[in-house]
């Protein structure tokens, strides 16, 4: 079997237009390399980050978070080809995606995901901010209001805004359709 997924139970044993709607978040490349936001020693098992492939992600052969640069997004397009190729025509894809950090600064992630589904056939339908950070506010007696953040990030990302990393206060949720009569 040719098409990306071809070991039992994934998506290349499905028959094409087969699914009505699927939801994923496509790993950004390297997190397994990178441990993702963690820190360079993770829960005290006195690994580094180029060593937590097996404990985070996933360590078989071709897994796409351990991919980088051209190699990431050729298995990223093999996986956005699949995902259409198994909806039915007017079948909804959602992904669930987020902005990183390198070098300092935000990767957009989001939209280098969305210009690569549409390239795939998909068709942009709605996209929606998922945020991790909420503002509460509630009546005090004598102060007149108290605001409360929370904050829905891991440690390590707290830790990198604290030292000047940009602030990442939200996920992108980007529903998608594959053209086609039904709706």
């Amino acid at each position: 079997d040719q098409r990306y997924g071809g070991a039992e139970g994934q998506m290349a044993r499905l028959s094409e237009g087969e699914v009505d709607a699927l939801v994923s978040s496509p790993p950004y490349g390297e997190i397994a390399k990178s441990g993702g936001e963690r820190g360079p020693k993770e829960h005290g098992t006195g690994l580094t980050r180029g060593e937590l492939p097996t404990l985070d992600y996933g360590s078989t052969h071709g897994q796409l978070g351990a991919e980088r640069g051209e190699t990431f997004w050729s298995a990223a397009r093999d996986v956005a080809l699949e995902c259409h190729a198994v909806l039915r025509p007017g079948g909804w894809a959602v992904w669930i995606v987020k902005s990183f950090v390198r070098d300092k600064r935000i990767v957009d992630f989001p939209g280098d995901w969305r210009r690569l589904c549409e390239a795939c056939g998909f068709e942009t339908v709605k996209e929606v901010h998922a945020m991790l950070v909420a503002e509460e506010r509630t009546p005090h007696l004598w102060d007149g209001e108290t605001v409360k953040i929370r904050k829905r990030a891991s440690f390590f990302r707290r830790l990198a805004e604290s030292k000047g990393s940009p602030k990442i206060d939200w996920e992108t949720v980007r529903f998608m359709r594959k053209p086609g009569d039904d709706a």
